[in-house]
């Protein structure tokens, strides 16, 4: 392989994540606009976080994070919930493609779409909280919620 050829490349990977970034961050913008226009409540409140990740506070408690998965070039967005106690729960992933679909269906750029799809995944911990603040609900039911909210992602990312 010449010059040339390795040039012509490396172009073109540099190119493909390029365009991979702008998608990301059109996502993220996406998403953003969907929680902050909507007219419904979220007590969720963004956090600064790493550079492709975005960090969310529920309830000035727990911690949802969307973020690329680690990766050259990778295309796996990671949906997570962060527990008090540090653990983390994968809530789902999604592929982002360079030509800015979400599981080859949904537009990043398609506010309504792209914010259903986001709350379709933390619906689960939404559940699991509401129950832990009902009346009758004993602390041990928390831990059982986890799992169900866990397996409840799993149901949506499969």
């Amino acid at each position: 392989m010449n010059i040339t050829e390795l040039g012509t490349k490396s172009d073109f990977i540099a190119s493909k994540r390029q365009q991979l970034q702008m998608q990301w961050k059109h996502y993220l913008n996406t998403l953003i606009q969907g929680i902050t226009l909507s007219k419904t409540p979220l007590h969720l409140t963004m956090e600064h976080s790493a550079e492709n990740a975005l960090r969310f506070t529920l309830f000035e408690y727990y911690a949802l994070e969307i973020r690329l998965a680690r990766g050259f070039h990778t295309q796996t967005v990671q949906y997570t919930f962060e527990q008090e106690n540090g653990e983390v729960i994968m809530l789902g992933e999604a592929t982002l493609t360079g030509e800015g679909l979400i599981n080859d269906r949904i537009h990043v750029r398609d506010r309504q779409n792209v914010l259903e799809h986001y709350l379709e995944l933390i619906a689960p911990v939404y559940d699991m909280l509401y129950r832990a603040t009902q009346p009758d609900a004993p602390v041990e039911r928390l831990a059982v919620d986890v799992e169900n909210c866990r397996n409840a992602s799993n149901l949506v990312m499969g």
